[in-house]
């Protein structure tokens, strides 16, 4: 799966691209990403930061899953350390013919590079789609906070991290091709408010996998940060 997906905010634009491979084994599943970050207006468009994040799950009675995975980042315009991340997440996914109904609660470790102590970040989202007339068009509504239960000195402080509430629009022409428009408000760490558009266009190219992987989720990737 290939998604273009692009913040439009006050001050500047970035894009984030994330190619995800998603495959399942018995009750395994697993799932491979790298994603990257490229920052346009003001100046020339420039790569700020590239992720790799290999993840392992597995499937549990009642629509819930187990998550473990680990992360890099390369924070390549020099805005904070690299870091190395991991992170478990518990998953509540129901799909019925009227409503997809997601929750999840994480705990990341970070790890910045040259940082003696770790931080550990809190993230619990709430996501709701439904389709509009037809299975073609939906409208997505979600919900994320992040808090910082311990910050690292000199990085991240400890409390409220930031909140990020967003509604959009999403249309499937065909199956392999899913459009989006919406906007997102995200509430800083100084309370301070961010406006965004939200554009994405994400592919979804021929199943290859040889044990039949599960069907990738309609819900776009977002920015981990």
């Amino acid at each position: 799966m290939l998604t273009a997906l692009a913040l439009a905010q006050p001050q500047g634009t970035q894009q984030w691209t994330f190619v995800t491979v998603q495959g399942e084994l018995a009750r395994v599943r697993y799932a491979f990403e790298v994603h990257s970050r490229v920052r346009f207006l003001p100046g020339p468009a420039t790569l700020t930061a590239v992720q790799l994040s290999p993840s392992l799950g597995v499937n549990l009675p009642g629509d819930v899953s187990l998550w473990a995975a680990y992360s890099r980042f390369e924070q390549l315009d020099g805005s904070r350390p690299d870091e190395n991340r991991l992170w478990q997440q518990v998953l509540f996914d129901r799909d019925t013919d009227r409503l997809r109904f997601v929750m999840r609660a994480r705990v990341e470790e970070r790890f910045f590079v040259a940082v003696p102590s770790p931080a550990v970040r809190l993230r619990f989202l709430v996501r709701g789609s439904a389709p509009l007339g037809t299975k073609a068009l939906r409208l997505l509504a979600q919900n994320e906070v992040f808090l910082h239960p311990l910050g690292a000195p000199g990085v991240v402080q400890g409390g409220f991290d930031q909140n990020r509430t967003q509604a959009s629009l999403q249309w499937r022409p065909v199956p392999w091709l899913t459009l989006e428009l919406g906007y997102m408000l995200q509430v800083q760490s100084s309370l301070a408010l961010s406006h965004n558009v939200v554009t994405a266009v994400t592919f979804r190219l021929p199943k290859w996998n040889p044990f039949e992987p599960r069907d990738e989720t309609d819900e776009l990737p977002v920015p981990q940060g």
